[in-house]
């Protein structure tokens, strides 16, 4: 029957919204940290020309090191938040071909696919920021 299941969505829907809006506050926590890291790792590019002695290396070390940690630190906490958004998908289901959905279910779908799209870019930019800060301390 249409209407058990059109409630059963509508509810899914409402119920949603809240957790989208914190994995949204979440995942731009996570990718402002990620520009600071960035930021942070090419400072140490830059400084790594000039470090001549060994303690100005460690020091160049140890703040790689750190931003490898908060890219690590990022992967850590997105991955779940990745599960959670990816279980709401398929809890939705996928749409029926042919039938008109109601205008919350098209909008959660829309804002679903937003929130796996921003979470799955962070994800890719930390595992990427890691990589560049272990390059850079081997280097260093």
């Amino acid at each position: 029957m249409i209407v058990p299941r059109y409630f059963a969505a509508l509810l899914l829907l409402v119920s949603a919204v809240p957790a989208l809006a914190q994995d949204e506050a979440k995942v731009a926590s996570v990718a402002a940290g990620l520009t600071r890291a960035s930021a942070e790792l090419q400072a140490v590019d830059d400084a790594a020309v000039e470090a001549r002695d060994d303690a100005a290396r460690q020091a160049l070390r140890t703040r790689a090191e750190a931003v490898q940690a908060t890219a690590a630190e990022a992967v850590r906490v997105l991955t779940p938040e990745m599960a959670l958004v990816q279980a709401r998908v398929t809890e939705l289901g996928a749409a029926t071909p042919g039938v008109v959905e109601a205008p919350e279910i098209r909008q959660q779908r829309r804002l679903l696919a937003q929130s796996q799209s921003a979470i799955d870019s962070a994800i890719k930019r930390a595992r990427l920021i890691g990589v560049e800060a272990k390059q850079q301390i081997d280097d260093i």
